[in-house]
């Protein structure tokens, strides 16, 4: 793969969460939401940022 273009997705769900709250679609694909204890870790590991890094191709995250 030459690189990858994300365009208008949730990349930061802890973020997400965290400034606006999580769609019920997130919170039942995650099995609950950020506040249960131990869910931190679980949205940060479904973001898809958290995969981007510097032995990722080159990627760009776009969010109009």
């Amino acid at each position: 793969m030459d690189a990858t273009v994300g365009v208008f997705g949730r990349y930061d769900l802890v973020w997400d969460a965290q400034t606006y709250g999580s769609p019920l679609s997130i919170i039942n694909y995650l099995a609950g939401p950020i506040t249960l204890p131990g869910y931190l870790n679980r949205y940060a590991a479904a973001a898809a940022r958290t995969y981007v890094h510097g032995c990722t191709p080159p990627t760009k995250l776009i969010v109009g």
